[in-house]
């Protein structure tokens, strides 16, 4: 009756075949690499789709403040302040 914590077993009752899976194990996945808990489970195209919009999201998020902490840097170091700044 004990199942050994993230392995996949399958049960064979009656000719049919039921996946069992630990909630935990797959939080722990999908939090390491989002979508892998869904693949884990067996949910393999809703799993990508997670792994595909987290990476999408990341380009979106992550890449243009890539670009203005650059600018950021660019420009604090490349141009000289108004002679009439106090600072």
């Amino acid at each position: 009756m004990f199942e050994s914590a993230g392995a996949n077993i399958r049960n064979y009752n009656a000719g049919q075949s039921n996946l069992v899976w630990n909630p935990g194990v797959a939080a722990v996945l999908s939090f390491f690499i989002p979508g892998a808990g869904q693949i884990y489970k067996g949910e393999v195209g809703r799993g990508f789709l997670t792994l595909l919009a987290w990476i999408i999201g990341l380009f979106l998020l992550v890449l243009p403040g890539l670009v203005v902490w650059v600018w950021a840097v660019l420009d604090a170091a490349g141009r000289n302040p108004p002679e009439h700044s106090s600072i």
